[in-house]
């Protein structure tokens, strides 16, 4: 007899627990819509990590010094950012530029407005920016 009055009182608390949730296809399109921003965020650390090997060895060196930072998420307890920076090129004009950035918690501190990274620039395309991240301390 006890195990089932324990089902049946299992049972009426999964029923109350359904009544206070949403319906059903706003759960699932809430799931979707968060597992949409996850996957945008494996594919800017895919991108991240593909710039790092291409500017790394081919870019042009600059300067970058940030203007501000936006907290756009967080991957993995790390913190995703964009940044508003000013790009100085070695031997042209500086010009601003967005860049994205991901980064440990622990490094969030030294990524304030003023702080100046080393990096480099795209030189087919200066938009491309990336920040070298062993300069950020």
């Amino acid at each position: 007899m006890g195990f089932w009055k324990a089902e049946r009182d299992l049972l009426k608390q999964a029923q109350e627990m359904q009544k206070s949730q949403p319906p059903m296809k706003e759960r699932m399109a809430n799931t979707q819509s968060r597992m949409q921003g996850a996957l945008d965020a494996m594919a800017a650390q895919t991108e991240a990590a593909n710039m790092a090997l291409t500017l790394g060895s081919t870019g042009l060196p600059a300067s970058i010094t940030v203007n501000s930072v936006q907290q756009t998420g967080t991957l993995n307890f790390d913190l995703m950012l964009q940044l508003d920076v000013m790009v100085m090129p070695d031997g042209q004009p500086p010009y601003p530029a967005k860049v994205p950035l991901t980064i440990s918690q622990m490094q969030a501190a030294f990524v304030q407005p003023g702080k100046t990274f080393s990096g480099k620039v795209d030189p087919s395309n200066r938009a491309t920016v990336w920040i070298d991240p062993t300069s950020i301390h």
